[in-house]
């Protein structure tokens, strides 16, 4: 017997997703379709950095297929942020006018992400990481957007947080939307 539960919100929550899996449970994701982009983008304070899929998003919803066990995620593997850098990346789909000025109340928002980074401490020598990998569940803006948005693409709008200078943004690196079927299913 399969059914569809929300992730858990609450501890007794988790406790009771943990008893569920202490008594032989099982919960399984599956990778429907993996997209990667096409190519890189590079996001300045000043200039969103826009990542193009070679999909769109009638793929995406189709895919998605009404199926509520199933969920788009995008995930962004950003480079060139340094301890530095203190900014936020706020990520919209399917909107080529975006901006820093656009509010994240737009249909088209996805998410965002912060850059608190910490340098690792190696061997006696302090370590930067050389990329940081995020992902992003977008499936609720994927079927706001609806079938008719055309070409699927990812726009990564910095900005900075109080004192911050970031002089040469920041380069992501690469991204791929997924879509992904998640199931529970109790043991018999």
């Amino acid at each position: 017997m399969s059914s569809i539960n929300p992730d858990p919100t609450t501890d007794d929550a988790a406790r009771q997703v943990k008893r569920f899996l202490q008594g032989g449970g099982q919960i399984s994701l599956k990778e429907i379709e993996a997209i990667k982009a096409q190519a890189g983008a590079q996001a300045t304070l000043e200039r969103p950095g826009v990542v193009i899929f070679p999909t769109t998003l009638d793929h995406i919803n189709t895919a998605l297929a009404g199926v509520a066990s199933r969920r788009t995620t995008i995930e962004l593997e950003f480079a060139g942020v340094t301890s530095t850098d203190r900014v936020s990346a706020s990520v919209f789909l399917n909107n080529p006018d975006v901006s820093v000025r656009t509010p994240i109340e737009h249909p088209s928002f996805a998410g965002a992400v912060s850059f608190f980074v910490h340098m690792m401490a190696m061997d006696s020598s302090m370590v930067m990481p050389d990329t940081l990998l995020y992902e992003i569940d977008v499936t609720d803006v994927v079927k706001r957007l609806g079938r008719n948005a055309g070409q699927l693409t990812a726009s990564v709008v910095l900005q900075a947080l109080p004192k911050a200078f970031v002089p040469n943004g920041i380069a992501i690196k690469s991204s791929t939307v997924r879509v992904l079927d998640s199931t529970v299913k109790r043991s018999s």
